[in-house]
Parts: structure tokens; sequence; C-alpha cells
């Protein structure tokens, strides 16, 4: 054939490589500057990304590409030392199954990657039987809760959203709904089956939300039994997060509410007991709060009063100091407690079309073998 040489022909090889890569890119730059792609657009016919952090594999292709370059030409290099045309232990280089194994390998390649990001592109109905149980969020949002006393050197509030992201995924729980407290409290998020707006909420919560200063738990959970609603069937768990400074008291009146309406009560107590200092939010420097005598104020995790408090709800609680708590025994207790009642959603998903770009990439794979045979054939019959 006349395309076979004892030598790779580098330009010939690269050239249309780089000439389909362009072609590609722009493609898909097209496809997801016209669909949606990675934004939060929000059209059922819009393409999104389940998964788009493995988008940093295709990072993977250039370095794919420069380790060919250095092989072949290392090979070029080797063949013409030893010398190519009077040594016939160097098979003749076809320049139509190299550039073919080289596209298919790496159409393989961004094809599994495009597969591992899970494209979802318009929608399709779904049935989904969950707990027909009710958790409120009672979360503290003083100005301890910005104490970065917690593993990483993250602050209590960052763990608190750590934690509710892990107990709405975990828990099955069809209504979420959400109270911020201080030294007042206010409705965050009304019960609701969206998850997705329970999420968003939590990650825009933090301190300045609330101006009155302290931390009146009872007030909290006074405001959070009045979100639940009137079905004796349904399951109801308040889960108050804090770091346990309660500077009102006055709970015992509303644990027994709790009580009688059947309301279960779970603590999530953050913070260490070194504790930290309290750093002043919105300071364009680092600034602590200081007390009446010019000293810094130290914040450390109450556990005394966390588990006076969930013993006298009769309750569960956990203490922790890490950025991701460790709520695997709330969650038992949520999960394990007397059965409910299921209720049946019917929702709208996005149809997710990964099998697709699988099958693309192992179909190249089983194609580049299927080369690879047919060159070993080639060169036998030659």
């Amino acid at each position: 054939m006349d395309n076979k040489r004892l030598t790779y022909r580098l330009q010939l090889i690269f050239l249309p490589l780089i000439g389909f890569e362009l072609l590609f890119w722009g493609l898909a730059f097209w496809v997801v500057e016209n669909f949606g792609g990675f934004t939060s657009f929000s059209g059922s016919e819009s393409l999104v990304f389940k998964t788009p952090v493995y988008g940093y594999l295709f990072l993977a292709l250039p370095l794919f590409y420069t380790f060919i370059w250095f092989t072949l030409r290392r090979s070029n290099k080797i063949r013409t030392q030893i010398g190519v045309r009077n040594n016939g232990q160097f098979p003749p280089i076809s320049l139509t199954y190299t550039l073919l194994k080289l596209f298919v390998l790496r159409t393989a390649l961004v094809f599994g990657i495009i597969a591992a990001m899970q494209p979802s592109f318009g929608t399709q109905k779904a049935k989904l039987r969950v707990n027909d149980s009710e958790i409120v969020f009672a979360v503290d949002i003083s100005n301890s809760m910005n104490t970065e006393d917690m593993s990483g050197g993250e602050s209590r509030l960052t763990a608190a959203k750590n934690a509710i992201n892990q107990y709405i995924n975990m828990s099955g729980s069809n209504k979420v709904g959400m109270v911020i407290f201080a030294g007042s409290a206010y409705p965050q998020l009304p019960l609701t089956a969206d998850i997705g707006a329970a999420k968003m909420y939590t990650e825009e919560l933090h301190t300045d939300l609330i101006s009155n200063q302290g931390t009146n738990i009872g007030l909290a959970l006074s405001l959070s039994k009045d979100f639940f609603t009137d079905k004796k069937e349904t399951k109801k768990v308040i889960v108050l997060i804090s770091d346990g400074e309660d500077h009102e008291g006055g709970t015992d009146k509303i644990l027994q509410e709790l009580a009688q309406k059947n309301i279960e009560l779970q603590v999530l107590g953050l913070g260490s007991s070194n504790g930290g200092l309290i750093p002043i939010p919105g300071a364009r420097t680092r600034q602590y709060f200081k007390d009446q005598y010019g000293k810094s104020v130290v914040s450390k995790l109450d556990k005394g009063m966390i588990k006076d408090l969930s013993d006298r709800a009769d309750g569960k609680f956990v203490l922790s100091d890490d950025e991701f708590p460790n709520i695997h025994s709330l969650l038992a207790d949520f999960n394990t407690n007397e059965p409910t009642n299921t209720v049946e959603l019917e929702l709208e998903i996005k149809k997710n079309h990964y099998q697709f770009f699988m099958f693309v990439a192992v179909i190249m794979i089983l194609l580049f073998l299927g080369i690879q045979e047919l060159e070993k054939q080639q060169l036998k019959r030659d």
C-alpha cells in the first residue's frame, strides 16, 4: 500500500486529528450553548449534566495526544538509529491504520467521559414511593455558628449545611421544612416536597439573616411544631441543629406540646470542646467578638445542654466537631422507629442518556481491537 512507511509521518497523523478536534469541540460548544449545558436552564428540553465534575477528565485528552506524539517520535528515532531499511524486525507502518486506531481510542475516551457526566435531555414521568413523613430543620444561625472549630477549619454553619443535605438525601421523607433562629425565630422554608428547593434554601443560610442575636431554642421549637400537618398517621420529626448555647431557656412547656402532638425531637450539637473565637461577619479584616472587658469571646459546644434537652424530649442526639457530621444514628432512628404510611409521588425527571455514549465508547474499543487484528492480517499477507 502506498501509505505504508517505515517511520511515522507525524504531521500527516496529527494535523487531521487536530482538525477533527476543532470541528468536534466547536459543535459541542454550540450544543452546550444552545441547549442549556452547564447552566441552570430549567426548560424541559434543556441539556443538563447530572455529574458535570467529570468534565475535568477532558484534560486527559491533550495528555493523550502528547503521550502519543512522544511515543511515535521515540519510535521513529529508534527505527532510524538501527537502520529501518536494513533491518527486517520492524514492520512497515500504515498511515491509514494508525489514524484509525488513534481516532477510535480518542473517541472512546471522550464518549466515556460524556457518559460519566450523565447527559440528560427531555423529561419522563416516574413514580416514587416514600415514607409519609415530615421533617422540620430548626437551624441555629446565631453568630457563634460562624466559629471555625470543626475539622478542616470549617465553621459550624458549614457543617450544619452538610448535615442537612445528608439527612435530606438519606431519610426518604416526602416533605421538608426549615426554621432559622438566633434571638428570634423565623420560617425559612414551609413544608415542601421540592427537595431541590430545600437544598437551595440550605445553601443560602448565613448568620446575617437575623439581626437579633442570641439562641432562643424554645421559640424555634414552638415555631417548628406549627409547620406540621394534622394527619395523625404521618411521622413528624424536628431536627434541631445548634451549638447548644441556649440564652433564653423556657423549653419545658414546648417539649410537653411536642410530646402531645407526637412530634419527635432529634438534636445535632456542633462544635468542639475547646471551642474557638467568633468571627465578626462582614468585617473587611478578620476580627473577633470581644466581651465588655475587651477579651475575645470563646464559644464552646454546650454538651450538657444538648444532652439534657434530648433526654427531656426522650429523643436522640449527636455531638460532632466534624465538618461532615456522622448523623447515621439519627437517620437510623428516623428510619427504624414505628412504621408510617407510604405515599406515592409522580414526578417528572430528566431522561438520562448516558447509555448511548457508553455504548459508543464500548463500540470504539471493540473497533480498535478489530483494526489491530486487521492490521496484523494485512502485514502477514504483505
